[in-house]
């Protein structure tokens, strides 16, 4: 579906949400009728891929490995000790998927007489999930976030059930682009935002 649909919204919204089935899938807007789908009626156990399309851009996430294609970049995530751990890049499916929009509201009081016009500032997909790996468990939260006219940006929140000494690794293409410090305290959510680039 994703490799096949145009990177266009059929309404005026900037973005919508795309679910994509092993066969088919559910649009936020039907691509042809422009009729509006529910959240709700994705069908989870269906799942392979979910995202956005708008603007001329398509993105989303592998379902069964939760890595993010990102305009055709690949994007994965790795907490290192003296070991990596992949938070993306897990085989499974217990992903919860998120979306989300950021609205304002403009509100004019002149002549005490109040018009409010309110627009949407941003857009938000990714998942949750939790997994183990060795005796750790993590808890992890991904999501990319897309605000209209300034970068888009990855707000990662990772929890684990014990100390540990690590770094986080962003890497794109297979190339590590950046590395942070970043200790985790037991139970305790570790959380950080990092440009797409």
């Amino acid at each position: 579906m994703f490799g096949s649909i145009k990177p266009y919204s059929p309404v005026e919204q900037n973005y919508i949400w795309v679910a994509e089935y092993y066969s088919g899938g559910l649009c936020e807007f039907d691509l042809e009728t422009k009729e509006s789908n529910s959240f709700y009626d994705i069908d989870k156990n269906k799942l392979q891929r979910f995202g956005l399309i708008g603007s001329g851009k398509k993105m989303w996430f592998e379902c069964y490995r939760g890595t993010f294609n990102i305009e055709g970049n690949i994007y994965e995530l790795v907490y290192r000790t003296d070991k990596a751990y992949k938070l993306t890049g897990q085989d499974m499916f217990q992903r919860d998927i998120i979306t989300y929009k950021k609205a304002v509201s403009d509100i004019d009081l002149t002549n005490w007489v109040g018009s409010a016009s309110s627009k949407i500032v941003a857009y938000y997909f990714g998942y949750k999930t939790e997994f183990k790996v060795d005796d750790i468990t993590f808890n992890f939260k991904t999501i990319i976030c897309v605000p209209i006219n300034q970068p888009m940006y990855i707000d990662i929140h990772l929890v684990a059930d014990r100390d540990l000494e690590g770094e986080l690794l962003f890497i794109k293409n297979n190339k590590i682009m950046d590395t942070y410090y970043a200790p985790l305290k037991k139970d305790v959510a570790g959380g950080m935002q990092w440009i797409l680039r």
